[in-house]
């Protein structure tokens, strides 16, 4: 079970002990707001300098042995040069940063404050400039995996020797998916929930080792055992969201991130452009 606490961080570099008590009761892992690394991006943002409260957010995280993954709301013209230094953050701080997710922003009918002439990355153009800036070779992040192939893409990226090898790139679709299997989600949380955790769950399958042969040249010339299963990796994660006016019902029919209400389930996009504020309008 992954109990995950959405947080802008706030109450956690405050608190001292806010967090111990949340993981006795069962918390295992932090999705922590995380808008880029400089002052200037907060505070058009997020209307005050937020980079201290992530700082100590983190120490907090880490000092729970927990794992979090960073949500940048990628904003054109404000925090969209900052993509490769996140990445480069998150790898730094790998111990506790199991997982980025660069997520388009949105206006979602009125809270985006910033600018309303303003419009989000579609998918393909986030995806470039994440490779672009952090230095990724291209075609590492896949689309096939969860949602719809406009919503949502995925890299597991390995640092190797200080490059960056995104494994997708080594691997066919067929490999891929055959592996990952009907229970994509699970296999993702528990690459999420540390490389000990995985290998211990999987690597008895046949089916990560014929993956981990065919993906063997990401890990360099004869590679050994030791090497390919000690790499460090981290999660990368792509999205672009729909607004009101580009709604489309097959991506709204695909959709894996969903608002549940007392009258019933609701893709995020729809809720957030149709309903949410229908009692202001």
């Amino acid at each position: 079970t992954n109990i995950e606490l959405v947080t802008n961080g706030i109450r956690l570099s405050r608190e001292k002990d806010y967090l111990s008590r949340l993981v006795e009761a069962g918390l295992t892992s932090v999705y922590l707001q995380f808008d880029g690394l400089e002052k200037n991006t907060y505070e058009t943002i997020r209307g005050q300098d937020m980079t201290e409260v992530r700082e100590k957010s983190i120490a907090a995280i880490r000092s729970e042995q927990l794992c979090c993954t960073l949500a940048i709301a990628v904003t054109p013209g404000v925090n969209d040069h900052e993509l490769g230094n996140i990445v480069r953050f998150g790898i730094t701080n790998i111990d506790t940063v199991r997982a980025i997710n660069f997520q388009s922003a949105a206006r979602f009918t009125g809270r985006f404050e910033i600018n309303e002439s303003c419009t989000g990355y579609p998918l393909s153009s986030l995806i470039q400039l994440i490779e672009a800036q952090s230095h990724i070779e291209e075609g590492g992040f896949s689309s096939d995996i969860l949602g719809h192939p406009q919503c949502n893409a995925m890299s597991l990226v390995y640092i190797i020797d200080g490059a960056l090898k995104p494994l997708f790139k080594y691997l066919t679709d067929d490999r891929l998916m055959n592996y990952l299997g009907k229970d994509k989600r699970t296999k993702i949380l528990d690459l999420f929930s540390g490389r000990d955790r995985f290998y211990r769950k999987y690597l008895a399958d046949p089916k990560a080792w014929k993956l981990l042969i065919e993906a063997a040249a990401i890990f360099g010339n004869r590679p050994s055992l030791t090497s390919i299963l000690s790499a460090r990796h981290i999660l990368l994660f792509a999205k672009s969201f729909m607004e009101k006016d580009t709604l489309q019902p097959d991506r709204v029919e695909q959709c894996n991130y969903a608002i549940a209400k007392t009258d019933g389930v609701y893709s995020f996009c729809a809720y957030n452009n149709l309903y949410r504020f229908e009692s202001k309008n």
